[in-house]
C-alpha cells in the first residue's frame, strides 16, 4: 500500500496507528478499520496486542480548557 516509507509516515494511517498506540480508540474501532491501515500481518498483530494491553479508551479526550 505504501511503497515508500515516507509516504506511510505522512499518511492518515500512521496518524491513526499512533493514536491507538497512544491509548486513543478501542478494540472494536480498531477492528473496523485495521484492514485499511496497510499493515503487514506482524505489524497488525503487534497493534492489536498493544491496544488490548493498554486498554485504550473508546473516544479521544479533548484537551483541557484554558
Amino acid at each position: 500500500m505504501y511503497p515508500d516509507e515516507r509516504d506511510f509516515a505522512a499518511s492518515t494511517a500512521a496518524a491513526r496507528i499512533n493514536g491507538y498506540l497512544g491509548g486513543h480508540g478501542d478494540r472494536a474501532r480498531l477492528a473496523g478499520e485495521i484492514d485499511r491501515l496497510g499493515l503487514t500481518g506482524e505489524a497488525r498483530s503487534a497493534l492489536e496486542a498493544a491496544v488490548r494491553q493498554n486498554g485504550a479508551s473508546e473516544i479521544c479526550p479533548l484537551p483541557a480548557a484554558r
